[in-house]
Parts: C-alpha cells; structure tokens; sequence
C-alpha cells in the first residue's frame, strides 16, 4: 500500500453524488458504478466496462491482484493483457473476476448491487471530467476522517477543487 492510515472512511462525495463504501476484510471498497453514475447516469456499467478495456488499466489492475492475491491466475491475466486496447476487446468486471481469480473488484447483480473496488483500484478510476488524484491527493483523501468532495470550480471547470465535507 502506498500510503499507511488507520483512519476509517465515512463518506466519499464525487460531484454531489453519494458513493457508497463498503469494507471486505478490513478493506476498504469504493463504487464504482456510483462514480460512474455521474458520467452516465443511465449505463454507468459501459463507462465501468470501458475503463476495463484499456491497455493501462488491465495492466494495474494485473499488477494489484499479483501484489495481493495469491490465487491470481495469471496466465488468464496474460491473455487479457495482450487483448487490451484492441477495438474489439471487451471486458467486464464479472469476466475479469471469473477468469483470473480477482479479488480486487467485486460485482453484485440486483438493487444495491453493482461493481466495487479496492480503494487502491478505486482510486485509479477516472473521476467525471476531473484528471486522476495524484499522489499526495490520493494520502490526503486516505488520511482524513471523511473523503474530500471533488468539484470543480466556477472559474475553471477543467481545475479540481478538493474540499473536506464533515
């Protein structure tokens, strides 16, 4: 884990939406699909699935599930590697679970279901027109007693402003 904290989290707020948090043995999980519901509020599982398609974000994830995961399969992991970017690769989170024996991302069918991951992936997930958090914002957003709301200010719509909702 890149940033140690033993403080727990109490809300995350992405652009005045509510995300909801879960914990996995002593891990934290993040929505996806609720962060995704802001980009699309409609199919926040395709913008999921095409996060999943890119070459950079197979990788990370491979990487992850290596570091954490002994039961990952990773000559699965190899084949979905070379697949990614391509235009006709398609990946959900089900097939990524199923093939390769992640542990990572987690996905539930039905009301209140949906796809959740590790904070370490969460926060690799592209928020609604923002640019990923960078390193000190990803300890910030980890070492307080709630997670920042990220908006974007009226002055400069492509600047993030993080601020703390208590």
């Amino acid at each position: 884990m890149i940033c140690n904290t033993s403080t727990a989290l109490k809300k995350l707020i992405v652009q005045d939406t509510l995300v909801s948090l879960t914990r996995v043995n002593d891990d934290d999980n993040i929505s996806l699909t609720d962060i995704a519901r802001v980009r699309n509020p409609d199919e926040p599982k395709d913008v999921v699935k095409n996060w999943l398609r890119n070459r950079a974000t197979v990788e990370y994830l491979g990487l992850w599930e290596k570091i954490n995961n002994a039961s990952f399969k990773g000559v699965e992991f190899d084949s979905f590697r070379l697949q990614a970017g391509s235009n006709s690769f398609t990946l959900s989170p089900n097939k990524w679970i199923e093939a390769t024996g992640a542990i990572g991302i987690k996905s539930t069918v039905g009301r209140g279901g949906g796809t959740y991951a590790h904070r370490d992936i969460a926060f690799e997930f592209p928020l609604p027109s923002l640019k990923p958090l960078s390193l000190n914002q990803k300890c910030f957003a980890m070492s307080v007693t709630s997670f920042p709301k990220v908006a974007t200010t009226a002055n400069s719509p492509s600047s993030p402003d993080m601020t703390r909702t208590d």
